[in-house]
């Protein structure tokens, strides 16, 4: 498994009746060192100590780069029609971050749970004492399960939140 790590890939592929492995998700640091913004995009959510051990390390070149707050960004399955815009909900790890929240108009979070890296996060640089919001753009619920479907609205309304 040459390339994927700690990670045991799902499924294999099959184009042409061959089977292959998939190509390793990419994750992908950015950083605009005169804004002091750094990005951190993953294209799988990695589960289990492989998805821990990621979380550890973007935690730790947050460190490096003295980071005091971190944005992540989820989709947010939710009874909507895929007609009608996103909402943002947030969700913070420090109580004061709520009114920042608040400021902004977005509604928080106050029930359920957050899946994946995107909740962890905020645990983990909470013990780290690195502030974290998380924002979370409502989707379909129904294409949650069906990848097929593109929503970009939920994409477009998490920059709407974090820009104001």
């Amino acid at each position: 498994m040459a390339g994927h790590g700690k990670r045991s890939p799902g499924r294999s592929g099959l184009p042409d009746g061959i089977a292959r492995f998939p190509k390793p998700p990419r994750n992908t640091f950015y950083y605009a060192r005169k804004e002091g913004l750094v990005i951190f995009e993953g294209e799988m959510q990695l589960q289990g100590q492989g998805g821990i051990s990621l979380l550890n390390k973007v935690l730790d070149v947050a460190q490096d780069l003295k980071t005091t707050r971190i944005y992540t960004g989820a989709a947010f399955p939710f009874p909507i029609s895929h007609k009608e815009p996103s909402e943002v909900y947030g969700a913070v790890n420090k109580e004061p971050l709520r009114d920042t929240l608040k400021k902004q108009g977005l509604k928080l979070m106050e029930g359920g749970h957050i899946s994946g890296l995107n909740g962890l996060m905020l645990g983990f640089a909470e013990k780290r004492n690195i502030e974290g919001i998380c924002l979370l753009a409502t989707m379909p619920q129904y294409a949650k399960e069906d990848t097929r479907i593109y929503h970009g609205e939920d994409r477009k309304a998490l920059f709407r939140g974090q820009t104001g």
